[in-house]
């Protein structure tokens, strides 16, 4: 009897932990939603110089405020069907294709970092036991929430670069100070250290940060030169500083040697290639730069262990 008991508690147990995730999940996936409607207004009124914050959503054709229920992430233009309520005006497909593809991503790095407890991370200290999981709940949920600011940043920046033009240079602050002041506070928010024994030290993590930046300033500064002077089409081409600021301070100086050139390398050979196909002179530096991120970040662990050995 105690032994039925016992099993169907056990079931309980499971099925409220499993109910708790899909919970969670759902949350992340409507959050992640918000989100990327909040990038649509980042990536439209900073570069033209507006508020983000007022006034509210609006219809930039007649000026109606967007209701609340007309505001909800992708759903509000499928119902309304890619147009606005009140002069019919077409709403560009972007939009809900953002808010789509943030919130999946929203998705897929609270599985990866925190549900699986960031395996897909390198282990800042292996010799210190960790477990069944790489990292413990509350470390893997900051680590997944500095990762999805850095992937939030490099989207809203590329797709203001997308548009031709160029994003104000704060947007990349708060990710810039989060990068600066957090890890020296709590090193594992860097979960590959700057170098042998940096893990070790009291100041392994302003190490990290200041490393990453001093790479990142760098090849930021040669990415624009090389951009000015040599560029397939001879037009100025990987802006990139901000992003690889970004870039430096969260996923380390080893990410940006590895990112930044790769980007400048897509650049030149999407110029080359839009001497035949005009679209592919947007995909410029700034645009390769979040999925080369979220690359590296879902494969870190096998990243660094490869690159490492070599």
């Amino acid at each position: 009897m105690n032994s039925v008991l016992l099993s169907k508690n056990h079931r309980m147990d499971l099925l409220s932990s499993e109910t708790a995730r899909w919970m969670v999940a759902a949350w992340f996936l409507f959050v992640g939603g918000c989100v990327g409607s909040f990038l649509n207004v980042v990536v439209y009124r900073l570069p033209a110089g507006m508020s983000i914050s007022w006034p509210g959503s609006h219809c930039p054709r007649c000026n109606h405020t967007i209701r609340a229920y007309d505001n909800i992430p992708v759903l509000a233009w499928l119902w309304l069907r890619g147009r606005c309520r009140d002069c019919r005006e077409r709403i560009s497909f972007r939009y809900p294709l953002v808010e789509a593809v943030v919130a999946v991503l929203f998705l897929l790095l609270l599985v990866v970092e925190v549900f699986h407890g960031g395996h897909n991370l390198p282990v800042r200290m292996p010799h210190v036991p960790q477990g069944p999981n790489s990292y413990p709940p509350a470390q893997s949920v900051c680590i997944c929430l500095v990762h999805l600011g850095l992937l939030c940043t490099l989207i809203s920046s590329g797709l203001i670069r997308w548009d031709g033009k160029r994003p104000l240079r704060w947007l990349f602050v708060p990710l810039l100070l989060v990068g600066l002041l957090a890890p020296p506070i709590w090193p594992w928010l860097h979960p590959w250290p700057a170098g042998p024994g940096v893990a070790e030290s009291p100041w392994s993590g302003v190490v990290d940060s200041l490393l990453g930046l001093g790479t990142a300033l760098f090849l930021g500064r040669i990415a624009e030169w090389l951009g000015e002077r040599f560029s397939a089409i001879g037009k100025p081409g990987n802006q990139i500083l901000g992003e690889a600021l970004v870039i430096g301070v969260v996923l380390g100086w080893q990410a940006v040697l590895v990112l930044v050139p790769l980007a400048m390398l897509l650049e030149e050979l999407s110029r080359i290639a839009a001497l035949h196909w005009r679209l592919a002179r947007r995909f410029v530096a700034a645009v390769w730069l979040a999925p080369l991120a979220l690359f590296w970040i879902l494969n870190w662990a096998r990243l660094a262990a490869a690159l490492t050995v070599g």
